[in-house]
Order: C-alpha cells, then structure tokens, then sequence
C-alpha cells in the first residue's frame, strides 16, 4: 500500500487533498483538536524567502476573516517575528504568537484553530500533527518533490508555471528576478480554498 502512495504532479490550480487521501495509518495526526474559538491561524514565514506569499496577501486574508467574524492569529519561529508584527500592525485585531511557543507547543497551540493558512514550511507540518485543516501557499516548489501537507484536510494553491520548480526548497531570491509563482496567487483564490475546506 505505502508503495501506491505518491503525491499529485498537477501544478495547476488548487489542489484538494481530500480527494487523493492517505490511508488512516499514514497519519501525521499526534493529538485530537480541542477547538473552542472561532479562529483561523496564519503562518506567513519560511526559511526561504521564495516560498513565502507576499505579505499585502496575508493583510488581505487577515482583514477578510476578521469582517466574517474569524478570530486570527499569526504564528511562526522568533525570526519571524517581525514579518509577523507587520501584519498585526497593518490589520487591528489580529494577534501575533510568532516566537511565543517551542515546536510541542505549537502543535498544541494550532490544534485550538479551526484552520491555518500559510506557505510550503514547518507550520504546514505541524498542522498535519494538529490535525488542522490547512491551505498552503506553493510557488517555487511543487507536489512532485515529495513535500506536501500530510493530512487529507488539505488544499495547495499553486500556479502552473514552466519555471517551477526552481529548487528542492526554494531560495533567497527569485532566479528569474519575478517571483510570480508568488505574486500571481491572490487573496481571493486562497480565502475561496478555506472557504471549501471548512465544513
């Protein structure tokens, strides 16, 4: 069976996990969720700067969750931090947790949520591990490497582009001096991702 398993080669579109699953005991699942508020976490940090969505995208998420009555909380490691006050500064109400939990804790954190956003990273892994439905943000890696969200409750937004891959996890800079595979995801197709992955 594990031998049958192997992600999706499709860069086009968003991708929903859902319907090409992993077997139950394939899980990434640690603890149940406990979720008690209406809240949505974001995630807009990476150790590489390709694979991070543009901030103006998550200011524009954050603000649209807030007008439907979402809760949102930004997470990431102390480095990511500042990116993370950015955000909070730009869009009232939201929190900013970035660098206030150890790798455990965010996994217990996260599982409170009912859902995260963010890019190709380590939040996407431990929301596998919370059992948290997820939308990941992919521009210069892709499926095909072998990296994805470990859980079915899962959407890729991602653009079909001839330069993706550009490499195995990214890099500082844009090879191609463009960085599209970012700038042409918008706000609207990721908030529409959430939106059919939430019951």
């Amino acid at each position: 069976e594990l031998q049958n398993q192997s992600n999706p080669v499709t860069r086009e579109g968003a991708l929903n996990f859902r319907a090409t699953p992993i077997p139950d005991w394939a899980s990434m699942q640690v603890i149940e969720a406990d979720v008690r508020q209406n809240k949505i976490f974001l995630a807009p940090g990476s150790v590489w700067d390709t694979k991070r969505w543009l901030m103006s995208g998550y200011v524009e998420v954050a603000r649209a969750l807030l007008a439907r009555g979402f809760a949102v909380e930004l997470v990431g490691s102390p480095q990511e931090n500042a990116l993370c006050e950015e955000i909070a500064t730009a869009v009232p109400g939201v929190t900013n947790s970035a660098g206030q939990t150890n790798l455990s804790g965010l996994v217990d954190l996260l599982s409170t949520g009912r859902a995260l956003v963010c890019n190709d990273s380590g939040a996407m892994h431990e929301a596998a591990a919370a059992g948290l439905p997820t939308v990941a943000i992919f521009g210069p890696t892709t499926l095909a490497l072998g990296f994805r969200p470990w859980q079915n409750a899962a959407t890729v937004v991602q653009r079909d582009l001839q330069c993706r891959p550009c490499g195995k996890h990214g890099a500082k800079k844009c090879p191609l001096g463009t960085h599209d595979c970012m700038k042409s995801v918008t706000s609207g197709e990721v908030l529409s991702a959430l939106e059919a992955l939430l019951p």
